[in-house]
């Protein structure tokens, strides 16, 4: 076999890459070229719904029974895929928490904007920590700056009080981007100082990742196409990113990686991959004694399994 077999394959993936990057919000399905006849069977339908209007979700937010930890706005779309899951299939209400609008001050107002539009899509809801989000979460801040650290902590503390989340989604403690690893520590601390204070958190934490790689994440979670299309349709609404550096474009190759990287990292090493096609993978913790503690959990949660309201149940059945 000789590498020009694959040439059509590469370059295909080339140009659908290329032709994604014509795709403007405007965008219908009108707008769309009918798909060529083929010999590949049509595929399942599903039932998430494509091209929604972007409004405003029917979700009240001090309802929470997810929160979402997103150190920017985007994050909420790039690790999404079981947190979507949840809200259409177990009617679970995810509010995505803006821990921050990015750096750029002069930024925050559109950054804003575009989570809005992110998080409609995707049914979530969306709160602040602070109307213009938290500056300088990073570990020098935590370090150096312990009164700024300190009253962001307690800001955290508030939401999780106030909405008492069955489980939490956060960057894993090694996730690379100073603004990840202090959202780690962040909601960690407020944990813990909720623990000191007699408020124990006694949920589920799910690790999420991104700029690094989690070494042992114990759940992959396969989403459907549409699923992976409104993912992407939500990352491309951070047009004011998407336009430095199309995270957008690149999440279906993640995703599709993921699937490799999951296979053997979850059930061993030479474990053949599983038959999916984009995948999320998480790190599944629950908060006990002010600490994270081991969970048992099934290894893969597949496009096809219909998840439940009951999370221990959707977890180990």
């Amino acid at each position: 076999m000789i590498a020009s077999a694959y040439l059509p394959f590469v370059r295909s993936l080339r140009d659908a890459v290329r032709e994604a990057a014509l795709i403007t919000p405007s965008d219908t399905p009108q707008d769309t070229p009918q798909d060529t006849p083929s010999d590949t069977p049509p595929e399942t339908p599903s039932d998430t719904p494509l091209d929604t209007e972007c409004r405003p979700p029917e979700i009240e937010p001090e309802r929470a029974d997810v929160l979402l930890f997103s150190p920017h706005p985007d994050d909420e779309a790039l690790v999404g895929g079981l947190p979507l899951r949840l809200a259409r299939e177990a009617g679970l209400n995810v509010v995505n928490v803006a821990v921050t609008l990015g750096s750029r001050v002069e930024e925050r107002a559109v950054r804003r904007l575009e989570a809005e539009r992110s998080c409609a899509l995707l049914g979530f809801g969306l709160i602040h920590t602070r109307p213009e989000g938290f500056s300088s979460v990073n570990l020098t801040a935590r370090h150096d700056n312990p009164a700024h650290w300190a009253g962001m902590v307690q800001c955290v503390r508030g939401i999780l009080q106030e909405h008492r989340p069955a489980c939490i989604f956060l960057p894993h403690a090694g996730d690379w981007h100073s603004t990840h690893l202090g959202t780690h520590w962040l909601v960690k601390d407020a944990l813990q100082v909720m623990a000191a204070n007699g408020e124990a958190f006694g949920g589920l934490i799910f690790e999420t990742e991104y700029w690094s790689t989690n070494p042992a994440p114990n759940l992959m979670v396969e989403s459907s196409p549409e699923d992976t299309a409104l993912l992407v349709a939500a990352a491309a609404s951070h047009a004011s990113q998407a336009g430095r550096n199309p995270y957008h474009l690149r999440l279906p190759a993640f995703m599709l990686d993921n699937v490799r990287r999951g296979g053997e990292l979850i059930s061993g090493q030479y474990a053949a991959a599983p038959a999916m096609d984009f995948a999320t993978l998480y790190k599944v913790s629950r908060w006990k004694n002010n600490a994270l503690l081991a969970t048992p959990v099934r290894p893969a949660l597949r496009a096809a399994d219909r998840l439940t309201r009951s999370l221990a149940s959707m977890l180990s059945g």
